[in-house]
């Protein structure tokens, strides 16, 4: 019972630490300067979920035409919101 807990906890070594607080960081919701259409706000989420940007803009006007323009109001909060992708 002690080795099968053992070996199922895994530690990590001072480079895999680094690798892993920069793949939680990548997943902190950012405007995106290098995608983006009209602010940015598609484009990060659409690295945020792993997705096509396009895909995400289609859906997003989707959802206004769908919702009477309300999605249009909340893209606006969300571009005064959301903060800008920083530079590295």
């Amino acid at each position: 019972m002690m080795q099968e807990k053992a070996a199922n906890e895994t530690l990590l070594l001072p480079f895999e630490l680094e690798k892993e607080r920069t793949a939680q960081k990548k997943r902190i919701f950012y405007r995106s300067q290098d995608d983006y259409f009209f602010a940015g706000v598609c484009g990060g989420l659409a690295n945020l979920w792993n997705m096509d940007s396009t895909l995400i803009r289609l859906l997003y006007i989707f959802l206004t035409i769908i919702t009477g323009g309300l999605m249009a109001i909340v893209y606006l909060i969300l571009m005064k919101a959301i903060p800008l992708e920083p530079l590295d």
